[in-house]
């Protein structure tokens, strides 16, 4: 039976729901929920996506994420195949680790956000014992809204902590309170949670329509390098205007590598590969991505 289209658009938003195999776990201790939750960070600077909410559990995991401009389905195939890759090198296996594809709901209104938060916020209650409270489990994105920290680094708390009022201590005891009762995944969207929205939000997100040449421009404009050099090979000055030329291009062009290939001519697949990698590395010391997202933001 062929597949179904998943169903997206580049500015949506999705719950993201994922499952092992039957027979393995997903994560079997701490250290895999690290390396996932890791990998989700490396893939918000390679994609620039944003994550509203997440819950890791043994066997599964669900995630809010807020599309921002990307392509929902590269930013999934690419942390899930990273850490298939870590999972049968660590266990010594080979074969896939997930069930099937990841499945993703469109969230589709302010209320059912707030609603599928708060249902993944609520998730880990079975694995539980009766003396703990949700806030003893670890991986779990609801320590950071009612803490006011963000741990793993990889959480945009802004725009939901606006919607529920999170920044006052009696709104967090509410919400605390709301999802201590059990919610049903069939009737999130009915569930009456409070909202407090600040008229103040205002959730942009980054459209991936550029062309590559006002990409190239941007770059050469950042490094004050000729455009002209991004063609040049062999020239260990002008591979920094290279490497973030391609990281950009694959990132806000949603620039395959052969189409990348194709734009700077004369270069492999495997080398346009290392030069992104170079370009996000690239980008923890420079302030390009801001740059760029200041001004091509809607």
């Amino acid at each position: 039976m062929p597949r179904v289209a998943r169903i997206k658009t580049n500015n949506s938003t999705f719950h993201v729901m994922l499952h092992s195999l039957c027979e393995i776990n997903l994560f079997n201790n701490s250290e895999d929920k690290d390396v996932y939750l890791a990998l989700i960070k490396k893939a918000k600077t390679k994609f620039n996506f944003k994550v509203y909410a997440f819950c890791l559990m043994n066997t599964h995991a669900h995630l809010v994420i807020d599309s921002f401009g990307s392509d929902i389905s590269k930013v999934m195939h690419y942390i899930n195949l990273c850490y298939s890759i870590y999972y049968n090198n660590k266990y010594h296996r080979s074969g896939p680790v997930f069930r099937d594809r990841f499945k993703s709901r469109i969230v589709d209104s302010y209320k059912y956000l707030i609603n599928v938060c708060a249902y993944i916020h609520a998730n880990p209650k079975d694995l539980l014992k009766s003396n703990q409270g949700l806030l003893e489990y670890s991986y779990n994105s609801l320590i950071d809204y009612l803490k006011g920290c963000n741990r793993f680094k990889v959480l945009d708390s802004a725009f939901l902590t606006s919607l529920l009022g999170l920044n006052y201590p009696q709104n967090r005891k509410q919400y605390y309170a709301c999802i201590n009762h059990t919610i049903d995944t069939h009737t999130i969207k009915e569930v009456e949670l409070p909202t407090y929205m600040s008229e103040s939000v205002n959730n942009k997100f980054i459209p991936r329509i550029h062309s590559p040449e006002l990409i190239l421009n941007f770059v050469s404009n950042q490094l004050n390098q000729p455009s002209k050099y991004v063609f040049t090979k062999y020239a260990s000055s002008y591979t920094p205007l290279r490497a973030l030329t391609c990281f950009m291009l694959h990132s806000f062009c949603n620039m395959s590598h052969l189409d990348i290939c194709a734009f700077l001519g004369n270069i492999s697949r495997s080398r346009v590969s290392s030069l992104i990698t170079k370009g996000l590395s690239l980008t923890y010391d420079m302030p390009i991505i801001e740059n760029f997202i200041s001004i091509n933001s809607y």
